[in-house]
C-alpha cells in the first residue's frame, strides 16, 4: 500500500512538473506571437501614415 501511494505521488509530481514545463513553453510562444502581431501592426500603421503623408 505504501509503495502504491509513493508511486501515485511520484506520478502526480511528474505530471505537474511536465504541465509546468508545457506552460512555460506556451508562454514563450505567446510572447513571440505578441511581438509578431505588434510588429505587423506598427508596420501597417507606418505604411498608412506614409501613404497619407505622401498621397493624402
Amino acid at each position: 500500500m505504501a509503495k502504491k501511494e509513493a508511486r501515485d505521488w511520484r506520478e502526480m509530481r511528474e505530471h505537474l512538473e511536465a504541465s509546468e514545463q508545457r506552460q512555460i513553453e506556451l508562454e514563450k510562444v505567446y510572447k513571440r506571437q505578441d511581438r509578431v502581431v505588434n510588429c505587423a501592426a506598427a508596420t501597417l500603421f507606418l505604411a498608412l501614415l506614409a501613404g497619407n503623408v505622401f498621397f493624402g
